[in-house]
């Protein structure tokens, strides 16, 4: 039969009894012992599968996570938790190239010459037409609008009149 080593309890860690705040002192006794085993062990497999194993083993008798009692909890662990192997995630494939998309640049932006400015300025929406007068001001604007289209084409094709 093989002798096991004893873990050390919170009893035994110095100036615990005397602490004003309990939790803080466990707290920063607890991160010094994990901090010290990671840094003796760095073989250890860092995923929390294993640490909760650590943890779950020295909670039974509320043992604390001093470098002795995780190395010791390490070694009576080893067949479960030394078995584990770290894995790197695969890299995302680059998918198929990215569609640029460039703005539509309308004909309605560019600059009216003097002409058709000052037919827009006679053709202008005025409150007091009437609805047959408003009839021929639309028909004048649409041709306007055609012959403006028409003079800034660039393959030499008129638009439908219509």
């Amino acid at each position: 039969m093989k002798p096991t080593a004893r873990l050390m309890t919170w009893k035994e860690i110095e100036g615990f009894a005397g602490a004003p705040g309990k939790e803080v002192f466990k707290a920063e006794i607890n991160a010094e012992g994990c901090k010290a085993f990671l840094a003796a062990h760095p073989e250890f497999p860092r995923h929390e599968f294993t640490a909760r194993k650590l943890q779950d083993f020295l909670a039974h008798g509320d043992h604390p996570l001093v470098r002795s009692n995780l190395e010791r909890a390490y070694t009576e662990l080893s067949e479960e938790i030394g078995t584990l192997v770290s894995i790197e995630a695969p890299k995302p494939k680059p998918t198929k190239k990215p569609t640029v998309l460039k703005p539509v640049v309308a004909a309605q932006t560019a600059e009216p010459t003097e002409e058709e400015a000052e037919a827009h300025e006679k053709l202008r929406d005025i409150p007091h037409l009437s609805d047959a007068q408003r009839k021929v001001r639309d028909a004048k604007l649409r041709t306007a609008a055609i012959a403006s289209r028409n003079s800034h084409r660039k393959h030499g094709r008129i638009a439908l009149v219509g």
